[in-house]
């Protein structure tokens, strides 16, 4: 296992290196210089050159990217082109808020989707079957902007209420925070839930058809401790893999919500530094997300030997 694990790492590293070059060349195809915008717009400088000169933007996109590989190695990610403060300084302000709020949605999903799923493949083409694949669809297709949207409009229209959105750290008032990051959790776990409940009902149908499934059955065993000591911990492997994907999904795309519940994550500050051309810090953001990924593959594959005893690793 743990040259396996050795193994995947190496292999990320082509990976990472392959993601940083196509970011770190895309962000400076998109149209506006980061040094105009500083000059005309913010006056930071009395002319282009000596700007472009003074943040390094003069020289070929190839040294740049040598440099700013080359401080990676050593750790550095760089620092913000307008504050001037570390990148990594900057991910770590905002990256702990996003997390929350992932790992929050990711619980909800779990909460909502398994459950519901072994329901409707237990109870199969049953009224309740169908109410529950009703919900699945429901989250797949519901948008999470317009639920956001109706969650703040309608309370405030008809109860004179709104969601807290004066953001309050978990250290500082544990209570003022989960209020504030209860209502975007469950929006985000309930849409992610819907694709989840249906992997959970597709496997676990097909586990209870598997003929050990009839001979626990057969042999007088509670429905209860088949269907969910062998049953689904055979069925649930489709499943973890879904959570493993979320993490970063949710990590890289709670923009929308974290925008409208004034959340200030890693969401927020994407939309700031592609608005003000931030190459160091967008370059940062995008790295670190794909090393999360690999990592929660690599961390996948792990729980992938822990639910089948037939899976080994070398």
């Amino acid at each position: 296992m743990y040259a396996y694990i050795i193994r995947r790492l190496l292999m990320a590293v082509p990976t990472l290196l392959m993601v940083s070059i196509i970011v770190f060349s895309t962000i400076r195809l998109i149209p506006g210089s980061v040094v105009e915008m500083m000059v005309v717009e913010h006056g930071y400088a009395q002319n282009l050159e000596e700007l472009e000169h003074e943040l390094g933007l003069d020289k070929p996109i190839l040294v740049q990217y040598g440099k700013w590989l080359w401080n990676l190695l050593h750790g550095d990610l760089g620092k913000s082109l307008w504050t001037s403060r570390p990148v990594t300084k900057e991910i770590l302000l905002r990256f702990p808020v996003t997390l929350e709020l992932a790992l929050l949605a990711i619980f909800v999903s779990i909460l909502i989707a398994i459950p519901v799923g072994v329901y409707s493949a237990v109870r199969q083409d049953t009224l309740g079957d169908y109410i529950a694949r009703s919900i699945a669809i429901a989250c797949i297709t519901l948008p999470s902007f317009w639920v956001g949207t109706m969650v703040i409009v309608f309370p405030s229209i008809w109860w004179n209420w709104s969601p807290p959105m004066e953001f309050v750290s978990l250290f500082t008032n544990p209570l003022q925070n989960i209020q504030q990051f209860i209502l975007p959790a469950l929006i985000l776990g309930m849409i992610a839930s819907g694709g989840m409940m249906r992997m959970t009902r597709t496997t676990m149908l097909e586990v209870l058809r598997q003929d050990y499934i009839r001979t626990a059955l057969a042999k007088g065993v509670k429905k209860k401790t088949v269907i969910f000591l062998h049953g689904l911990k055979n069925a649930i492997i489709p499943v973890v893999t879904m959570i493993g994907m979320l993490l970063p999904v949710l990590l890289g795309g709670s923009i929308i919500i974290e925008t409208i519940f004034n959340v200030p994550g890693m969401g927020i500050l994407t939309i700031e530094v592609l608005n003000s051309r931030d190459y160091p810090l967008l370059s940062g953001i995008v790295l670190c997300v794909s090393i999360l990924v690999v990592m929660t593959n690599i961390v996948v594959d792990i729980c992938y030997a822990y639910l089948n005893p037939r899976i080994r690793y070398k």
